[in-house]
């Protein structure tokens, strides 16, 4: 009875304004904007945060500074992340929100898987040697989205490797379904709480 009521009493426990950081992002997955978002976690993290409301919608980007973001979220400790889905996530984007130990999604939200792409600026003359590595670099860009989010949502690898293919779009009722979000909530934030916006401009 007396576990029972210390368990009972922790699941009670109520998270303070100032140990509960929102982040809304809404940006490109980039050097700079990851830079802005790692900064962030680890200096209110030295405020003593209980937990970080990640909402996100984001076009994706770079694949390197997703799974950064992702490992770096993922481990975390005596934090708890919560992710929402408040628009479209997209690509690389995916990886950033499957990094939430708790993920929801707003009714009108949707998911997107593309395949990855290598973007060159201005005139571009590569050898053959240059485009199989280009052609490699950019499967093993796919292989780490996959292994992702085959681990985060227990779904094979084959059948995420397909959706990459096709491109495939999850409405939010989908993603739950399949395991993406777990639930679908109106996601706000609270008057009161500390909040930061991060945004192509930022």
């Amino acid at each position: 009875m007396q576990n029972q009521n210390q368990n009972q009493k922790e699941q009670k426990e109520i998270i303070s304004p100032s140990q509960h950081l929102f982040i809304n992002f809404m940006a490109n997955i980039d050097e700079r904007r990851s830079a802005i978002l790692l900064s962030v976690i680890s200096d209110y993290l030295k405020t003593g945060i209980k937990k970080l409301s990640i909402n996100i919608s984001s076009p994706g980007g770079s694949v390197f500074h997703a799974i950064s973001l992702h490992n770096f979220i993922k481990g975390l400790k005596g934090v708890t992340v919560h992710t929402h889905n408040f628009g479209q996530v997209d690509s690389s984007a995916n990886i950033v929100f499957l990094a939430g130990e708790i993920r929801t999604c707003s009714p009108a939200s949707s998911f997107l898987f593309h395949g990855v792409k290598r973007i060159f600026r201005g005139p571009t003359a590569l050898n053959s040697q240059e485009l199989s590595e280009n052609l490699e670099s950019l499967k093993s860009d796919v292989e780490k989205l996959v292994e992702v989010i085959s681990i985060s949502t227990g779904h094979s690898k084959k059948e995420i490797s397909s959706f990459f293919r096709k491109q495939k779009v999850f409405a939010a009722k989908e993603a739950k379904d399949w395991g993406l979000a777990q639930e679908i909530i109106d996601q706000t934030t609270p008057s009161g709480f500390p909040t930061v916006v991060i945004t192509d401009q930022s």
